[in-house]
């Protein structure tokens, strides 16, 4: 009664195309499904680790480029102050040395000494940063 069953069942089965499905391929199947999830899982909860960090670094690349670009044109108006700064020095000091007084006993022009050393350092002893592109 089996085997009868079985062959009409069969030949069923070939009529409809239905193929048979090895057992080996259930298995190989059974463990890239399993596989499968470890690495989809992994590579999900890596890519957000990256995700996350990448936000973090491209927020910061863009405060460093903002503050970079403000401390490039601060270091130009050091100079241009420098140079005027320097050139009303000169002025008071030819100025004074025909009054027959030094520069030095004048309050402002010796604070300026001071400040024309700064200007100097902060014009020319800086150092420059490249611009980082993302």
């Amino acid at each position: 009664m089996y085997k009868d069953y079985e062959i009409k069942l069969n030949a069923i089965l070939d009529k409809h195309g239905v193929q048979k499905v090895e057992l080996g391929l259930i298995d190989d199947l059974k463990k890239l499904n399993s596989e499968g999830r470890i690495i989809a899982k992994n590579v999900l909860k890596e890519g957000e680790k990256i995700g996350k960090l990448y936000n973090s670094i491209r927020n910061e690349i863009s405060e460093y480029t903002k503050l970079n670009k403000s401390y490039e044109k601060e270091i130009k108006e050091t100079k241009n102050i420098w140079k005027k700064h320097g050139s009303i020095m000169d002025d008071i000091s030819l100025q004074s040395k025909k009054l027959g007084i030094k520069a030095l006993d004048i309050p402002q022009y010796k604070e300026a000494v001071k400040v024309a050393g700064e200007l100097r350092q902060a014009g020319n002893d800086v150092t420059r940063y490249p611009d980082i592109k993302i």
